[in-house]
């Protein structure tokens, strides 16, 4: 989807604008032509407001009107930075306006950021990040407004069922799908089929009903100029339904589909949903909540293939788009139709919003999240007797070079451990991936093989599965999810943390399933950061332990020993440490770091 700046503003606009109570003369207009051919306009008028027209044609008159409605009361109530927009109403005080038989709505245009507008992420990838907060804000917004959704459309589980099931009926029936397409559309009717998914469909036209968006994800968010504003669009599809609904694409993604099975991205979006709204899912959502996953599929194969069918029967090609999304949505409902999987992310995504069971969910966040024990190496660790307890402390970093300061952060962790009452304890240390190392330093990476080694040579106990992992497949979760899966019997999994990257937020979620945290105050200036993790930890009872460790450290700069290794000083002395001294003198690692002022700038 892209905007189109027109060479003359047509007609239509010019009416609308005259409807809306706005001066049509020198204007201009962009032209927006969406994936399913739905024309959007942008008008520029000449004191300066900007104006967005939406073409509507879902649903009844009367439904739009009840969902704008509802969208201008909740709108009042929602928390930056998040925002709807109030419909314009024309000069007769309605919020559509008829031009040539098509309705149009109008809403105060929003300055979206580009989509190359800078920053770390993308405006996509912003906005796919938030589509949870987006959830909880929505939500929360109509709790907070009281919005019952009189007048909003809603349709039944049960209707929805007998929906699905006669669109792909209709749609094999016809037998003009092609082979591959035919089949798809079978398995899923197969599961629409299922006798217990009308008994289910039951139980959730008893849940409770809200105000909902009914398609809440990415492509229906925008990020504001300032790369942080967010606008929830397309309000006028909002029904009165179940809240689950909303959660969809908590799992899936996007129509794509592309994350439906990713049960670690799951939870992460179920996760941040219930931290925001503190809205966790009771017995009954939680235990619905797969089929309201397989009903949303099923009823998007149902309109696709039929669709794509009727266009079959009438000689014309079927939708691209149209096909895509069937086959999407048809992949979907086989996953969400594993409702054991569901209920597994969903059980630990609130225990890491802090509503799990006592004892946390450990084995089930390395299981989920974790690749398996086949893909990385054995830790070199020992099984342990049993009543003995170990403590295995994950320090990852960069480490090029490895120097004194960090082997004294691990000292500092290791006597700590033993202070907690641990028998054994063991320091592993985890080179960052190689991709990393190498857009944080560019040429002057060492690369995996050298990292190791030298941490080896200061005599470090190394696991290099990080280092040497795929970043696009195995995320850092799940490198730590991974180490958790590999520990032999007896020991327990502690993470390092520098007390000035310790923050709360992120150690929160790890305790709660019962991932141990050591924090190292190794600089000063860490109090306030160390004092709200203390304050956080002693707030309730955790699964995990929190220890954290006091010590003196000599300041090093990893940027003065490079330049060292360059000649601009001793490198022993900015190292601390002569084993990683010698290493990298042997191997001539970091020879051209002093010849360029602007690696200065690289810690």
């Amino acid at each position: 989807m892209s905007w189109r700046q027109l060479a003359a503003v047509p007609g239509e606009v010019h009416q609308l604008l005259r409807r809306f109570g706005r001066d049509a003369a020198a204007c201009k207009a962009e032209l927006l032509s969406t994936e399913l051919g739905v024309t959007k306009y942008k008008v520029q008028l000449v004191e300066g407001e900007a104006i967005f027209f939406g073409h509507l044609n879902r649903g009844q008159t009367a439904g739009l009107q009840a969902a704008m409605a509802a969208a201008d009361v909740v709108s009042a109530h929602l928390a930056p930075p998040f925002q709807m927009a109030g419909h314009l109403r024309t000069t007769e005080g309605e919020v559509l306006a008829e031009v040539d038989g098509l309705r149009f709505m109008a809403v105060p245009f929003f300055p979206a950021r580009r989509a190359d507008g800078g920053g770390t992420y993308t405006s996509e990838q912003h906005c796919r990040w938030h589509v949870p907060d987006a959830a909880a804000a929505l939500h929360l917004a109509v709790k907070r407004s009281g919005a019952d959704g009189a007048g909003l459309a809603h349709y039944t589980a049960q209707r929805s069922v007998s929906h699905a099931l006669d669109q792909m009926r209709e749609a094999t029936a016809a037998r003009a799908l092609g082979a591959e397409m035919q089949k798809t559309v079978e398995d899923a009717l197969a599961l629409a089929e299922r006798p217990e998914l009308s008994d289910l469909a039951s139980e959730l036209d008893r849940q409770p009903l809200t105000v909902i968006h009914t398609d809440l994800q990415a492509k229906n968010l925008m990020l504001g100029a300032d790369g942080r504003a967010m606008r929830i669009c397309d309000t006028e599809t909002m029904e009165r339904g179940r809240r689950m609904r909303d959660l969809y694409f908590l799992f899936a993604g996007s129509d794509d589909n592309e994350m439906a099975g990713d049960w670690a991205h799951a939870v992460r979006g179920m996760r941040r949903y219930v931290e925001a709204s503190q809205l966790p899912l009771d017995a009954d959502e939680l235990r619905l909540l797969p089929t309201e996953l397989l009903l949303n599929a099923l009823l998007h194969v149902g309109w696709t293939s039929a669709s794509c069918a009727r266009a079959a029967a009438k000689g014309a090609p079927c939708d691209p788009q149209h096909a895509h999304l069937c086959r999407a949505f048809a992949r979907a409902a086989v996953t969400f139709a594993d409702g054991e999987a569901v209920h597994r992310a969903c059980a630990l995504a609130h225990c890491q919003a802090g509503f799990g069971p006592p004892d946390g969910l450990l084995q089930e966040f390395a299981n989920i999240v974790g690749v398996g024990r086949s893909v990385a190496p054995p830790l070199p660790l020992q099984p342990l007797s049993s009543g003995e307890r170990g403590a295995a402390i994950f320090y990852n970093g960069t480490y090029s070079p490895p120097h004194a300061g960090h082997l004294q952060t691990a000292k500092l962790a290791a006597e700590a451990a033993r202070r907690a009452g641990y028998m054994h304890v063991q320091v592993l240390f985890s080179p960052c991936a190689e991709g990393y190392e190498r857009r944080k330093l560019g040429a002057l990476a060492a690369g995996a093989t050298h990292r190791v080694a030298m941490l080896e040579r200061a005599g470090c106990l190394v696991d290099p599965f990080e280092c040497r992992r795929d970043e696009a497949a195995v995320s850092l979760q799940a490198v730590r999810a991974t180490f958790v899966q590999r520990l032999p019997p007896g020991w327990e999994p502690f993470f390092l943390s520098g007390a000035d990257t310790a923050k709360w937020e992120w150690l929160c979620p790890e305790l709660a399933v019962g991932m141990h945290q050591c924090v190292v105050v190794n600089r000063a200036g860490s109090d306030a950061i160390v004092a709200e993790c203390e304050r956080g930890y002693a707030s309730r009872a955790w699964p995990g332990k929190l220890i954290v460790a006091h010590g003196e450290i000599e300041d090093r700069s990893s940027t003065r020993i490079r330049a060292a290794a360059a000649g601009e000083g001793n490198l022993e002395d900015a190292i601390g440490e002569r084993s990683i001294a010698e290493y990298i003198r042997d191997n001539g690692l970091y020879a051209s770091a002093g010849t360029t002022k602007s690696l200065a700038s690289i810690q």
